[in-house]
């Protein structure tokens, strides 16, 4: 069992794959994209199953699904290699459940995404 500890604050630094953590960090859905680049970290996971709510967060009025926002979310990575399209990302995430979602920021050095 996962300390709620353990899920107060944003992982950083070494990532513990197929640990139940939270992540915070920029979600972008797009034509061939499913990316989640978490703070911290220079990297790109694949998201492997969205939720209605990640969704609903990047759908425009007119329903158009496509776009970007800043998350913070329950999950687990997979280990390093290479996912989704084109084998472009370094992890497979697998989100089960959104804590937190905002309009996309410029970076993740924003106070509440370096935790």
């Amino acid at each position: 069992m996962v300390s709620a500890l353990a899920l107060a604050s944003c992982a950083s630094g070494r990532i513990h794959s197929g640990v139940l953590s939270r992540f915070c960090g920029h979600y972008e859905k797009r034509f061939e994209v499913d990316s989640f680049r978490p703070c911290g970290l220079d990297e790109r996971w694949w998201v492997r199953h969205e939720t209605h709510a990640l969704i609903q967060a990047i759908t425009a009025p007119d329903g158009t699904v496509g776009g970007e926002a800043y998350v913070e979310l329950l999950g687990e990575v997979g280990e390093g290699g290479r996912y989704g399209h084109l084998g472009a990302y370094d992890r497979e995430l697998t989100v089960q459940k959104v804590v937190r979602i905002e309009p996309p920021r410029k970076a993740c050095s924003e106070p509440d995404c370096s935790d």
